[in-house]
């Protein structure tokens, strides 16, 4: 049962499990491996050993509900439990608590008392309990059945009397010590909102509109999707009455956003306002690989001492409540701590998050259904939590893949060989498996729609028995494979055959889930065929997530049209309302032209290269000053790269593999002054065009070539043809709406507050048709988009750059 206190009343209500449970402490660090099917096997397990008992004892009742209230230091406890079984021996009642383990023969005959400290203590409690309802002996059987090959043992407990009452006093003391802590802390965060002020001396136009708007939010409890421009300050008029509500009714923030750049900028922004004597902890969660303190990366108490005995260095150093003192909870404040105490600095991060009131964070902590924070949204409401979602138009696309798991042939055969280098003899079993699923490749050619060609993809239809099949025998061996391991040890550079099990479960449910929104993919090649899962449309999932918080806030640049991002994300239309904010700076400070002399498209993009570079070469020359050109993909910026002008030593070409480190060391560079002037190269949607701020004149031009649509390929077609099905609007949602969306992102990297000065320009020809135009910002034009074009570039810039000053450069 879910502990409840109430501090009015100084009651707590809580299960006996709750007293033993580590769950219900900080510390609780799960390391091997979770099989799917390990808890219906231990229900089974109970389930036959009960039906056994009852057989042979007439006396015998399972699952015997037990009640008692106490009194602890002027708290009335109410204590629950569910005895397993319950019978009479010989005027002597037997208290029976069942638990399945899963470990080698050998380690289960070696068990007495002692080896399961927890499941003794559940027991003492429930002995305790009786000889307090009953008049004879009590004694308790700890019932151990192993899974690995059912054998059974019974170990006899029989505590003292006052063993029980000790170890409940002094678990309903730590638990009551947590509790009105975090009542203490409500009291003081709700006490301080009145010290929470706006952090800066003005408002920038519409700001407080667009907190207002937030603010309804949070009063009405519903959702809102706000599409306000880059330099609004849409983080602090979002966090700012987010904080203020949630503090003042004991809500929890969940920030989330796609890129760590605008998690940074949360952080900072939340520093901002507790340095105003408000009293809140936030907490900026780092994925868990790149938070972990070795060499190499694994999880198990055997290779990590930063997991081994977790829980008691985290309660002997008292971590959680001495963390909660500070305001912003980083990333780095978690190594520092980590490297001290020797725990988990990911694991010690959402610790304290179970407590902290703002948690700042990637959407995978949220949405991803492999990878979200199980400790908030599994089996438990979350009504009490306010979510902010930045840069919204990011789920769109990130929301699909969580969704569209890959098998790669590849990856079965690799694993098929290393099995196969094992000697011990469960790896002849995983051979079998892996020859197996190795099999389903040519099956799924053998059936496919269409017979695909080398590099092909066609529509094919799972073979839905042989993989429920396949899962089931998965599912099997790897209970073996968990006893295998107990008995030798875990792999210290990862474990190959676990991360496929968690990929291939991950891949099963997304088949169990069915629907319009999936289709099926193979995808032909020697040896290195695909199956892949396709999701078109990942609202449906989204929707579900988002109908349980008490208030959402959904924000970007670029969230219109409203209709397609409520559609594909999910929103409850009885609960959203929308609002669209123009730009808060001067017109007059910026130059937007459409130059419709070149096509992208695809059949047209190698004629007209040429061209795109010269005009490319004529804006620059310009002026003096750095400039980003931004692409529709890598192959088109390296196209019209051969054909610049541009000194090459001035390029700063955007590559594939661009580290965070290579990131930041161009942004450093474009930062500096008295040096030759940059030509960044880069692509839209990229690490250059999203999430950055290009302020002053680190960019004075921003050159956006063709409209950044997704390539049209089979899967996208499968997109567009869903949603012409579904909306008639197959090509705007698959690529129209996505496509300008990332020249909208490219073009507000410019202007970024008042007295930024600088030219935006639009290359291509479908820039003036009016479906294209239809999406342009509006604060971009005073009555109509077709003011933007501009037949003669060259006149209108000298024009502009006359008015604000600037020199010409003309550069050869």
């Amino acid at each position: 049962m879910t502990i409840r206190f109430d501090p009015t009343t100084r009651t707590l209500w809580l299960s006996i499990g709750d007293l033993v449970d580590t769950a219900a402490f900080p510390g609780s660090m799960p390391l091997t491996p979770m099989l799917r099917s390990r808890a219906a096997m231990g229900r089974e397990t109970h389930t036959v050993h009960q039906a056994a008992q009852q057989a042979a004892l007439p006396s015998y009742r399972a699952e015997v509900t037990i009640r008692q209230q106490v009194l602890i230091d002027d708290y009335t406890v109410h204590l629950q439990g569910r005895i397993d079984g319950l019978y009479e021996d010989d005027g002597t009642l037997i208290v029976e608590e069942i638990k399945s383990l899963l470990i080698p023969p050998e380690h289960f005959n070696a068990i007495t008392l002692g080896h399961y400290t927890a499941y003794e203590q559940q027991l003492t409690l429930y002995v305790h309990l009786l000889r307090q309802q009953h008049t004879g002996p009590v004694r308790g059987h700890l019932v151990l059945i192993n899974l690995a090959d059912n054998a059974a043992k019974v170990l006899v407990v029989e505590p003292e009397m006052a063993d029980g009452t000790a170890f409940i006093v002094q678990q309903v003391r730590r638990i009551l010590a947590r509790y009105t802590a975090r009542v203490d802390r409500a009291m003081r965060r709700r006490s301080s909102v009145a010290a929470l002020r706006f952090p800066f001396q003005t408002l920038r136009p519409y700001q407080e509109t667009m907190i207002e708007q937030v603010r309804l939010a949070m009063h009405d409890q519903s959702c809102v999707l706000l599409s306000a421009p880059t330099g609004i300050g849409k983080t602090i008029a979002a966090l700012y009455p987010a904080l203020e509500h949630a503090l003042r009714d004991g809500l929890r923030i969940f920030y989330v956003t796609a890129k760590t750049t605008q998690q940074t900028l949360a952080v900072e922004t939340l520093q901002q306002l507790a340095q105003q004597g408000v009293q809140f902890t936030a907490v900026h969660l780092r994925a868990k690989e790149k938070s972990c303190l070795n060499e190499i990366y694994y999880c198990h108490e055997n290779v990590c001492e930063f997991a081994r005995d977790y829980a008691s260095k985290l309660e002997r150093a008292n971590l959680v409540e001495r963390l909660l003192e500070l305001p912003v909870l980083g990333p780095a404040v978690c190594a520092e701590v980590g490297q001290h105490y020797r725990v988990c600095p990911f694991e010690l991060s959402l610790d304290v998050a179970v407590e902290a009131d703002v948690i700042v964070g990637d959407y995978n902590y949220v949405f991803d259904p492999g990878s979200y924070l199980r400790r908030f949204f599994q089996d438990t409401p979350y009504d009490d939590c306010v979510l902010i979602i930045d840069e919204a138009h990011n789920l769109y696309a990130r929301g699909r893949d969580y969704y569209s798991p890959v098998l790669r042939q590849r990856r079965v055969r690799q694993l098929l060989n290393y099995c196969a280098d094992e000697p011990a003899r469960l790896f002849r079993d995983f051979e079998a498996f892996f020859a197996e699923l190795d099999d389903l490749f040519p099956q799924l050619y053998e059936e496919a729609v269409t017979r695909p060609q080398i590099g092909e993809q066609t529509l094919v239809t799972p073979p839905w028995e042989l993989i429920a099949a396949l899962r089931g025998r998965l599912e099997a061996l790897m209970a073996d494979y968990v006893i295998y391991r107990r008995r030798t040890g875990p792999l210290s550079g990862g474990d190959p055959l676990q991360d496929f099990y968690y990929a291939w479960q991950r891949l099963c449910d997304v088949l169990a889930l069915g629907g319009d929104e999936f289709s099926y993919i193979y995808q032909h090649a020697p040896d290195e065929s695909v199956f892949k899962i396709l999701c078109k449309d990942a609202s449906r999932f989204l929707h579900e997530r988002l109908q349980g918080f008490h208030s959402v806030v959904a924000m970007s640049a670029t969230l219109t049209p409203f209709a397609f991002y409520q559609d594909v994300l999910g929103f409850p239309t009885e609960r959203t309302f929308t609002a669209e904010f123009p730009s808060p700076f001067p017109a007059a400070n910026r130059q937007i032209m459409v130059i419709p002399e070149i096509s992208t498209a695809y059949r047209e993009r190698e004629r007209d290269a040429p061209r795109t570079a010269q005009i490319i070469d004529t804006i620059v020359a310009q002026h003096h000053g750095n400039y980003g050109v931004f692409f529709p993909s890598f192959a088109y910026l390296r196209l019209v790269r051969s054909w610049l002008r541009y000194p090459a030593y001035q390029l700063i070409e955007q590559t594939e593999s661009m580290s965070d480190a290579d990131r930041a060391a161009v942004l450093a560079r474009l930062q500096q002054h008295n040096t030759d002037p940059v030509l960044l190269l880069a692509v839209q949607g990229g690490i250059f065009a999203e999430g950055v701020d290009y302020p002053g004149d680190m960019l004075i031009g921003v050159i956006v070539v063709g409209p950044g649509l997704p390539r049209v390929d089979f899967e996208q077609d499968l997109i567009r043809t869903y949603y012409d099905d579904k909306y008639t609007s197959g090509f705007a949602y698959a690529y129209l709406y996505p496509g300008m969306n990332r020249v909208v992102q490219s073009a507000g990297r410019l202007i970024r507050s008042e007295t930024d000065v600088g030219i935006i320009a639009l290359l291509d020809k479908r820039f003036t048709y009016s479906n294209y135009t239809a999406l342009f910002p509006s604060h971009w034009y005073t009555d109509t988009p077709r003011e933007l074009v501009t037949r003669n570039y060259q006149q209108a810039l000298a024009r502009f750059w006359g008015q604000h000053g600037k020199r010409a450069s003309h550069i050869g």
